[in-house]
């Protein structure tokens, strides 16, 4: 579409990397606003969004070399792939499992809550996607299959995927605004999160160009189910849990 916004002589500025700035600024903007919430002091948030970010940074190259099937003869090739901003490309499933990973060690560092630290990153999570989605399009990658209608893109009409997954990640951050104000649960919007947006990329993944490794699933569909399953077990229980506590207390308050 567009990989180069403009020219300045001969330095060339990047739609990807413009847009990846843009949403790492509005993200901490976001965390800023919804850290009081959860009254975590913002030096603590801003400690915790760096070492999330260089952890979804690994995570999204280590998850792009293992869903591309890399071969290597040397580990310190790996290493340097992994490491290099220009070697290959990010995928968000990886991303998203390192960013977990990144605060559990950021709770424990900064002696904060893991659920409620996480619950305050997932709430940003969805606006960061439906931002970097945007940028997927103007670099022209992540793109869907050949269509009767759509986008052109690489010389072929394709369905939209990164606008779809764009705008339905844009209705999850807008349902989570919704909900602030109803009663929660801790680690509710970790789990909603997770759930939602594994939905959401095992949909779009049907219409998205990526290698099918069983039947017709990709690796990002697997692992969609994977997380699915995980995350949505552990909200019924959560909420079963719940309605049991309830049950129970409404009982003891009639006796």
């Amino acid at each position: 579409m567009y990989p180069i916004l403009f020219k300045i002589g001969n330095i060339s500025v990047y739609s990807y990397g413009t847009i990846l700035y843009i949403d790492i600024l509005l993200s901490l903007y976001l965390l800023h606003l919804f850290s009081k919430r959860y009254k975590i002091d913002i030096e603590k948030v801003f400690g915790s969004f760096l070492i999330v970010l260089i952890s979804m940074y690994l995570g999204g190259k280590i998850g792009y070399l293992i869903f591309n099937d890399y071969k290597y003869t040397s580990f310190w090739k790996m290493l340097f792939d992994i490491i290099s901003p220009f070697e290959g490309g990010l995928t968000i499933i990886g991303s998203i499992f390192f960013a977990i990973l990144g605060l559990m060690v950021s709770s424990k560092i900064y002696k904060v809550n893991f659920l409620e630290l996480s619950d305050l990153f997932a709430l940003v999570a969805p606006f960061s996607v439906f931002i970097g989605r945007i940028g997927c399009l103007l670099a022209g990658c992540c793109y869907g299959k050949e269509s009767t209608w759509g986008i052109f893109l690489h010389g072929k009409i394709r369905y939209p995927v990164q606008i779809i997954e764009s705008l339905l990640s844009l209705l999850v951050f807008i349902y989570f605004l919704y909900t602030l104000k109803s009663k929660s649960y801790p680690g509710r919007y970790l789990l909603s999160f997770l759930l939602l947006y594994s939905m959401i990329r095992f949909i779009v993944e049907f219409f998205r160009e990526s290698e099918r490794v069983f039947l017709f699933f990709s690796w990002a569909q697997i692992f969609s189910i994977l997380i699915m399953l995980v995350s949505g077990i552990t909200i019924l229980t959560i909420r079963r849990g719940g309605d049991i506590n309830n049950a129970r207390n409404k009982y003891n308050d009639q006796k």
